[in-house]
C-alpha cells in the first residue's frame, strides 16, 4: 500500500471511529462530556414576569407627562410574592428577579427617577409596556426542548441543566486508552540512569494529550523487541477501546509492531502518510479497538495524535467539532521545505504589531524542526501548515496555523491535505403534541441517530419541533434553507392522509423543483414492510441548494426511508451545488455513507 494524503488518511481513521455507548453521570462531572439524550424544560421560565432591573414597577400609562410623582404602595424583592395591585397614580419599588405586581406593565430602573420621600418618587421619563420586564416563559417554556441530544457540555450548558433540575443526564462514554512505548532503547521514569538509553517520554507525552481531552489513559510500559513480549503487550492492550503504540511501526528489520497487530488480527488499513514529521503512521482496526501505530520520534508522535487520534477520540466521544482551531497567520522568516508531503513547522503565535489590524498574526520557529527535538513542541502554540504541493512560504505571506491547546475545536481540519465538506443538516420534526411538549419527540432523534451511524465526516444538526400548521412549516422550512444553510433537510411527520398532515404541501410550496423518485422509492421499501405505507405522501424538493427530505413520523418507517434513498443524496447534493463531477460518485465526503455501524 502506498503513502496516503492526510486528508485520505483522516477519511479512513472517521469513518472506524464510532461514537461510544452512553452513561448516566451527576451534573458535578457533566462538564466537558456530550449529551447523548434530549433535555426539557421542567417549568417555564421565568416562572412569572419579573423586573430586570432595581427600580420601580408601574403602569406605563400613567407617564403621559414626565416627570410625574407616583406613591409607592410596596417594596417587592426577590423571592417576594406581590400583595398589592398597582393602581392609576401608584408603582412599587421592585428589585432585580422580584416578581412584577398585578396592574404595572412596566418597570423604570431607579436611576431614571428621584425620591421625593419615602412614599413618593418622581419618574423623569416615559416607558413602553413591557419595558425592563422579563416575561413569563421568556427562557423556556414547561416541556420545551432545551438542549439536543449531541450538545457539548459547557459551562452555561450546566447552568441550564441545573435550571431544569437536571442532576443525572445520560452522555455518551468516553472511550478507554491504553498507551504502550516499544523498543529497547527506551527507559522507564523509575529507571536508574542509563547514559545509553533514551527516557520514554512518549507515554507521558501522549498521556497529556489525551487528559487535556478528559480521557484518563492506561499506561502499559514499555515493550522491548521481542515478539512474544510484544504480543503480550499488545493483547492487553486490545482489550481498550482505542490502543496507541509508540515506536516500532516503520519498516526496519526491527520494527516488529505491524508484523505482530497482523498476527493478532488487526486488520491495517495504512502504514505511511505523506505528512512531515509522522510519516510512518499506521492505523488498524478490530471489531472494537481502533489501533494507531505511532513514530517513535517524539515530535511525530505528538503531531500525529493532533491529525488523527485526537479527532477520533472526540468523535468516539460524541462531539461534531472534532478538530484543533485554524487560524491565518504570517511567516516572520522564509520558511524552505521539501514539496510532497505537507509539513506541519512548530511555531510561536505573536501579535501582528506592523499591521495593528484585529486578528493578524505572525509566526516564528521555535529552532530547530527536528522530529526527535521534544523541547520545540513544548515552546509551540500553534504548527505552521504548509502544503504538499508547496516549497515554501515567502516571509509576509498568508499561511494557516493549527493552534496546539484551547477549548475551541471546529468542524473542519481546515488546510490543504486536510480539508473535508462540513455537512450542516436540518431535522425538522412537525408533529401537534410534540410541539407543546406533551409527547416525546421520536422522530427527529431517530434522525439524528441514523445519520450518526452512518455519516463519515463531520456534520452538525439543526433541529426543530413545529406543529402541523402550513404556515410554520413553510417558514421552518425557509429558514433552515435560507438562514441555516442546511445542504440536506429531513423533515419528519405529516405525511399521511389525515386533515392536518400538510408536510408534503408545505414542502412543495417553497420548493423550486420536486423529486418525485424519492417518495416513490420510499413508498416502495416502506411497502416491504406493511401494506398501509401506500397511503404514506413523502415528498422531496429542492430549494436553492438544498435538498428536503419528507419521512414518515414512525421511527422505525424512517429507517427503512433513509436506507432506501440516502446512496442518492450525496450525487444528488453535488449536482445541486453543479460540481458535475461524474467520475467520482462518492466525492461530497461530508455525505458519503458508509455501512452503517453496529
Amino acid at each position: 500500500m502506498g503513502s496516503l494524503s492526510v486528508r485520505d488518511a483522516q477519511d479512513c481513521v472517521l469513518q472506524h471511529a464510532v461514537i461510544r455507548d452512553s452513561e448516566v453521570v451527576n451534573l458535578e462531572a457533566s462538564l466537558g462530556r456530550v449529551l447523548a439524550e434530549e433535555i426539557r424544560a421542567n417549568r417555564d421560565q421565568p416562572p412569572f414576569d419579573v423586573s430586570a432591573m432595581d427600580g420601580f414597577a408601574l403602569r406605563s400609562a400613567d407617564l403621559d407627562k414626565t416627570p410625574m410623582a407616583l406613591s409607592i404602595i410596596e417594596d417587592i424583592k426577590a423571592g417576594d410574592t406581590p400583595a398589592k395591585i398597582v393602581r392609576p397614580g401608584q408603582c412599587s419599588r421592585i428589585m432585580t428577579g422580584a416578581q412584577v405586581p398585578e396592574g404595572a406593565d412596566a418597570v423604570i430602573r431607579v436611576e431614571d427617577t428621584r425620591a421625593l420621600s419615602d412614599e413618593n418618587v418622581e419618574i423623569r421619563l416615559a416607558v413602553k409596556p413591557g419595558n425592563d420586564i422579563r416575561l413569563l416563559g421568556e427562557s423556556m417554556r414547561n416541556g420545551q426542548v432545551v438542549l439536543t441530544a449531541g450538545t457539548e457540555i459547557t459551562p452555561g450548558v450546566v447552568g441550564v441543566l441545573a435550571t431544569v433540575k437536571c442532576a443525572q443526564m445520560k452522555v455518551f462514554r468516553r472511550p478507554r486508552v491504553a498507551i504502550l512505548s516499544t523498543g529497547n532503547e527506551l527507559e522507564g521514569i523509575t529507571e536508574p540512569f542509563d547514559p545509553n538509553k533514551i527516557p520514554n517520554s512518549n507515554s507521558y507525552a501522549l498521556m497529556a494529550q489525551a487528559q487535556a481531552l478528559g480521557i484518563e489513559p492506561v499506561l502499559l510500559g514499555i515493550a522491548r523487541d521481542d515478539p512474544e513480549e510484544l504480543a503480550q503487550f499488545l493483547r492487553r492492550g486490545l482489550l481498550f477501546d482505542v490502543l496507541l503504540v509508540s515506536g516500532g511501526s516503520s519498516v526496519g528489520v526491527h520494527d516488529l509492531v505491524r508484523p505482530t497487530l497482523e498476527a493478532l488480527g488487526v486488520d491495517m488499513h495504512f502504514w505511511r502518510v505523506e505528512m512531515r514529521p509522522g510519516h510512518p503512521l499506521a492505523f488498524g482496526t478490530t471489531s472494537s479497538t481502533l489501533v494507531f501505530g505511532l513514530p517513535g520520534n517524539p515530535v511525530s508522535s505528538m503531531v500525529c495524535f493532533e491529525q488523527f487520534v485526537l479527532p477520533a477520540l472526540r468523535r468516539m466521544m460524541g462531539h461534531s467539532r472534532l478538530f484543533r482551531r485554524t487560524m491565518k497567520a504570517r511567516p516572520a522568516h522564509p520558511v524552505k521545505i521539501r514539496p510532497g508531503r505537507t509539513e506541519f513547522i512548530r511555531v510561536v503565535l505573536e501579535c501582528d504589531e506592523a499591521n495593528r489590524k484585529p486578528g493578524a498574526y505572525i509566526v516564528s520557529s521555535t529552532g530547530t524542526q527536528s522530529s526527535g527535538a521534544l523541547l520545540s513542541m513544548a515552546l509551540a502554540d500553534a504548527l505552521l501548515i504548509v502544503p504538499s504541493t508547496s516549497s515554501g512560504l515567502a516571509a509576509g505571506e498568508s499561511a494557516v496555523v493549527q493552534l496546539l491547546d484551547g477549548a475551541e475545536f471546529q468542524c473542519d481540519p481546515g488546510f490543504e491535505g486536510g480539508r473535508m465538506s462540513t455537512a450542516r443538516i436540518g431535522i425538522l420534526t412537525i408533529s401537534d403534541r410534540a410541539s407543546r411538549g406533551v409527547y416525546e419527540d421520536k422522530g427527529g432523534p431517530a434522525i439524528h441517530a441514523w445519520l450518526s451511524r452512518v455519516l463519515l465526516s463531520p456534520w452538525e444538526a439543526v433541529a426543530r419541533v413545529i406543529p402541523d400548521e402550513q404556515p410554520q412549516i413553510e417558514d421552518a422550512l425557509r429558514e433552515l434553507s435560507d438562514i441555516e444553510a442546511c445542504s440536506l433537510i429531513v423533515t419528519t411527520g405529516g405525511t399521511g392522509p389525515a386533515l392536518r398532515d400538510v408536510t408534503p404541501e408545505a414542502t412543495e410550496a417553497v420548493c423550486t423543483k420536486m423529486m418525485a423518485g424519492f417518495g416513490e422509492l420510499m413508498r416502495g421499501a416502506s411497502l416491504k414492510f406493511v401494506p398501509t405505507a401506500i397511503l404514506s405522501r413523502q415528498a422531496a424538493g429542492i430549494r436553492g441548494k438544498s435538498l428536503i427530505i419528507n419521512l414518515p413520523g414512525k421511527p422505525s418507517a424512517i429507517d427503512d426511508c433513509l436506507n432506501a434513498v440516502f446512496p442518492a443524496v450525496p450525487y444528488c447534493l453535488d449536482l445541486i451545488e453543479g460540481a458535475w463531477l461524474e467520475t467520482d460518485p462518492q466525492h461530497c465526503v461530508a455525505f458519503r455513507p458508509g455501512q452503517a455501524k453496529k
